[in-house]
């Protein structure tokens, strides 16, 4: 686990402590800055990570509820290491309530990104570059959005058999075991 000393998006992250980051993406046509919100809180104990994400989907409003709550009712103070939280983690589809980004892009789809892509590219490998090395599990919470129709699910990789046992704790009549493929969490041991 991470030592004392830590730095994400440039500011030194202290245990005991909690942090409210802005992740800059973007200007809109106006110069106005686009920022993603990013709560960290970190424990003087360590232990595993969390990363709790909402609306990457822009048009699926009810993830970024869920992690809005997580925040206002303290829930992502943790007893031991990180609790990391981004409420709306597609602020532009967020706002336009569209499901891509505004270059037409699933930011779903494009993890882990590239330094030199397009926009949604770009974005999705600041946060596996500055976020993921951090944490030890992610919850991403899609809830459907526009026509779309989700039945709560849990989804793991196929072979992932400490995520079978962390999934069967939430009790949900679905899960779902896929094959794996590059995902926000998928990184060298």
């Amino acid at each position: 686990m991470p030592s004392n000393k830590v730095k994400i998006l440039g500011e030194t992250i202290l245990p005991g402590k909690t942090y409210h980051l802005s992740l800059n993406i973007a200007k809109l046509h106006t110069g106005t800055s686009i920022e993603v919100p990013i709560i960290i809180s970190r424990a003087k104990l360590k232990g595993p990570s969390i990363l709790f994400t909402g609306g990457i989907h822009g048009n699926e409003v009810n993830g970024v509820e869920i992690v809005r709550k997580i925040i206002a009712k303290k829930y992502h103070i943790p007893n031991a290491e990180w609790f990391i939280c981004i409420p709306v983690v597609n602020v532009f589809g967020f706002l336009s309530q569209t499901r891509e980004f505004p270059d037409g892009r699933d930011l779903n789809r494009v993890f882990p990104g590239t330094r030199t892509g397009s926009l949604a590219s770009r974005f999705a490998y600041h946060i596996v570059k500055e976020i993921v090395p951090h944490i030890s599990y992610c919850i991403d919470f899609h809830t459907g959005g526009d026509s779309r129709f989700n039945t709560p699910q849990i989804r793991i990789g196929k072979n992932d058999h400490e995520s079978l046992q962390l999934a069967k704790t939430f009790g949900l009549a679905l899960l779902l075991r896929v094959l794996k493929r590059k995902n926000l969490l998928e990184r060298p041991l």
